[in-house]
């Protein structure tokens, strides 16, 4: 029998149970049905109708009860509402956006398949999804203790990023404004700590680099050297029990990690008096190459980080660079090659290892078992590195850009090229000439500073139309036309994206040839001009008449090494990928110190940083590329970051 009435509602055929034989029944069978002769019962009409009866009524009174219900569900909302406007506008959202939310988690598993697309186009489904986590992190915390609060990983990925980019201040005042929205500062210290990020000094980050290479699905990729001035400055780093700040120790040019560590207070009183501070960080980044059928450029990783005093030698950059191309071809990642910033002592050790006019006695690279080796059916005379290179190398373009515009500006320089002179004077009369505006030629008086040595800008403004018409015009000015265009050529050959390979070949090869040509002409040739003198020297050279050494040999070396790369590629020995000569420079590095300079605190004056300062930030700026690379990869509750990486 039925016990309650929704049971009975719920009930087809309430008197199916007379079908049963059973001696329990026997006596309801008597009193509600007629039995016939053949021993079968029939439900008496009267009973059936009494049911029927019942039933409707149970009917009316759950409408009645469900109808009463909901008119007082609803005037209570109506005055929550009405009493709470925020109440209000969160149901109007949630009404509106609820298809958005609800399109968007349907289509979360095909989006696979079509990343790009997705991406480009559901920007605001993708925002109203992590509005929608913020709300719920609110409502869901702000009714719970402290200790029972909870974060999904969106929430923390913005924690990371707020505190990231305004700093502790601005985390705590949201935090404490907006009451259930951010983890403490305790949780928040362990959702650090317990990342992979952790940086310590000296130590190669291989195995991390390794997650990062398979998370991308690349094994190629390019390296990059680097170092900039630091605050000279101790610091005791808890994570490692060790100090930061002394000049690292090597060996065999490899930083030895966690050195200094004791806790003795005589050995760090003579480490205080007798080891250098660092007044230079040296760094590793690393730029894989996009895997295939992939546009996007993935961020560079940063390997290694150390502080140095610039006193190292050139077989210990070398040992290094083997040191890190070993290391990371035991984990199945193949490093192409190493760009520097053309100094003399990478550029020792880059003619050394590519045996480029230079040579080692002890160690022969080329029979290394992983070294490349292409195949020329012709002789190239001109072509002038080995068939076997270990890795290339190529100087950073940037860099040798401003080396070549710095040397128009030098005083010392005093640059001819057959009967033509070479002279910045010819475009500051062009910008001081009243017949010419600065909409003719582009220029400003802080474009010919010689003192902004590293003003790439100016570089590109010297090599526009407009400045070139302005100078063809002026015979007296060929000289200089024909500088300038060569450094347009260096621009397009190494620096722009758009550049097709062809024509980067084209480019590079043509300002190698106009160098040989200009440099065989001056040994040649005896001075005939009146050479310019200045206060720091008595007379020039034909060294005077030509660009710097390093400049020149960071011509040949990029363009023999891009013509190999290209041969490497035709062959099939690299991706084609490979072919993006414009990841190949250390502008990586010197975006990971602009990033880390630009981390200081909204209320700190100084703009450097220390060696133990850095590996803080740069933990800060890898979880900042972590998080952009996950969402790349996963639709879900996507944070926008409106930063440079």
């Amino acid at each position: 029998m039925t016990d309650c009435a929704e049971n009975f509602l719920n009930t087809t055929d309430i008197f199916e149970i007379f079908k049963y034989d059973s001696e329990e029944l026997d006596e309801i069978k008597h009193q509600s049905c007629y039995k016939l002769k053949n021993g079968d019962y029939i439900v008496r009409t009267g009973v059936k109708n009494n049911m029927n009866y019942l039933k409707e009524i149970f009917v009316k009174k759950l409408e009645e009860h469900r109808i009463s219900s909901s008119s007082f569900q609803q005037d209570i909302s109506k005055e929550l509402m009405n009493k709470n406007p925020l109440l209000r506008s969160l149901i109007t959202w949630y009404s509106h956006n609820a298809n958005v939310l609800k399109n968007i988690n349907v289509n979360n598993s095909h989006n696979n398949n079509n990343n790009d697309n997705s991406s480009s186009n559901n920007n605001s489904s993708i925002n109203n999804l992590f509005i929608s986590s913020f709300i719920d992190t609110i409502a869901n915390n702000i009714v719970k203790s402290k200790q029972g609060q909870c974060y999904d990983d969106s929430m923390k990925k913005f924690a990371i990023l707020l505190y990231t980019f305004g700093g502790k201040l601005a985390y705590q005042l949201v935090r404490i404004n907006i009451i259930g929205a951010l983890p403490s500062l305790s949780t928040f210290s362990r959702l650090m700590s317990n990342t992979d990020t952790i940086i310590t000094e000296g130590r190669f980050r291989i195995m991390a680099l390794k997650q990062y290479t398979d998370s991308l699905n690349a094994k190629f990729g390019f390296c990059s050297e680097d170092c900039t001035g630091v605050i000279k400055k101790i610091k005791y780093d808890v994570t490692t029990n060790s100090f930061v700040g002394f000049v690292t120790k090597f060996s065999n040019g490899i930083p030895i990690p966690e050195y200094y560590k004791t806790d003795s207070y005589e050995q760090l009183k003579a480490w205080f008096t007798n080891i250098k501070k660092s007044n230079l960080l040296n760094i590793f980044m690393f730029q894989p190459l996009p895997p295939p059928g992939h546009s996007n450029t993935p961020s560079p990783f940063l390997m290694n980080a150390f502080g140095a005093d610039g006193t190292g030698s050139a077989m210990e950059i070398l040992y290094r660079w083997v040191h890190v191309f070993e290391y990371s071809l035991e984990n199945q990642i193949r490093i192409i090659g190493f760009s520097t910033d053309g100094d003399n002592k990478y550029m020792r050790a880059t003619r050394l290892m590519a045996g480029f006019f230079a040579s080692l006695s002890k160690f022969l690279p080329y029979e290394h078992p992983d070294v490349f080796q292409i195949k020329l059916k012709y002789g190239w005379p001109w072509f002038y590195l080995r068939k076997q290179q270990l890795f290339l190398f190529f100087q950073d373009p940037t860099h040798l850009v401003t080396k070549w515009r710095n040397r128009l500006l030098s005083r010392t320089a005093d640059l001819h090229i057959g009967d033509e002179i070479i002279s910045m004077d010819h475009i500051r009369s062009i910008v001081k000439n009243s017949k010419y505006t600065k909409l003719d030629h582009g220029l400003t008086r802080s474009d010919l500073n010689p003192k902004d040595r590293q003003n790439y800008r100016s570089c590109v403004k010297l090599t526009s139309e407009d400045l070139s018409r302005i100078l063809i015009e002026d015979e007296n000015c060929l000289g200089t036309h024909v500088y300038l265009q060569v450094l347009k050529m260096i621009i397009k050959a190494y620096i722009e994206k758009s550049t097709t390979i062809v024509k980067r070949l084209e480019m590079a090869w043509c300002t190698v040839f106009v160098c040989r040509l200009w440099r065989a002409w001056l040994q040649h040739i005896s001075l005939k001009h009146e050479p310019r003198t200045t206060n720091n020297s008595n007379a020039a050279t034909k060294q005077n008449y030509f660009i710097t050494k390093t400049a020149y040999l960071s011509v040949e070396i990029n363009a023999q090494m891009l013509l190999y790369l290209v041969v490497l590629v035709k062959e099939k020995q690299l991706p084609k990928e490979a072919l993006n000569i414009y990841l190949f420079n250390s502008q990586s590095c010197e975006s990971m110190f602009r990033n880390a300079r630009a981390l200081s605190g909204v209320f700190s004056t100084i703009v450097n940083f220390t060696v133990s300062d850095f590996l803080r930030r740069s933990q800060k700026l890898s979880l900042l590329n972590q998080i952009k690379h996950e969402q790349i990869d996963n639709s879900q509750k996507k944070i926008t970051i409106s930063c440079t990486s």
